[in-house]
């Protein structure tokens, strides 16, 4: 059992993979570079980054893409950040 209170950083260092739902935490899987199982519809599923186990992506239209464009896409150019 790992212990409570480790940031997300800390368990990815002890994880091979990170199985998802539908969580930001896959995405920041992916930027630390661990193999991502999605069962949901996560933004990032369906894109050739992950291991996809929802029948909706079988016949995927979404656009493959990798992964410092997905991160620019998502975290740049459609968030607005406010100071």
């Amino acid at each position: 059992m790992l212990p409570s209170g480790l940031s997300p950083l800390q368990y990815f260092r002890l994880a091979h993979s990170v199985l998802v739902d539908d969580s930001l935490m896959g995405m920041e899987a992916l930027i630390h570079g661990k193999r991502v199982v999605t069962c949901g519809l996560p933004f990032y599923a369906g894109r050739g980054l992950t291991e996809d186990y929802n029948p909706a992506f079988v016949d995927s239209s979404r656009r493959i893409i990798d992964l410092p464009e997905l991160f620019r896409i998502s975290y740049l150019q459609y968030c607005h950040y406010f100071d």
